[in-house]
């Protein structure tokens, strides 16, 4: 299993869908880098649980398969959090922006 850099305990594949199921894996390797952990995947060096976000432009490339976890996939919210005085920094209003075209509402 490849996995971020955290401890097991706070990613949510590890608490919400493995350890309730009893599983655990053999040997898990951290990586740090998005796009080193999916080409390690697509090498066949191992499987990860990811946000589709983070793997779809793999997948329209033919480089890796996804499947959801469950029937209705790990749905979790995400923040984003921001120094009052960079409010009206053009990057980050671009990134806002963005955002809102990618995922929806905010």
């Amino acid at each position: 299993m490849l996995t971020y850099p955290v401890d097991s305990q706070k990613l949510d594949v590890f608490r919400l869908f493995l350890q309730p199921a009893g599983i655990n894996p053999k040997q898990c390797r951290k990586v740090s880098e998005n796009n080193v952990l999916v080409q390690m995947v697509a090498a066949d060096m191992g499987i990860a649980a990811l946000p589709y976000w983070a793997v779809s432009h793999y997948q329209q490339q033919g480089l890796v398969i996804t499947r959801p976890l469950t029937e209705t996939g790990m749905i979790r919210k995400l923040y984003g959090a921001f120094r009052a005085e960079d409010s009206k920094d053009d990057n980050l209003q671009r990134f806002i922006q963005l955002s809102k075209e990618q995922f929806g509402r905010l």
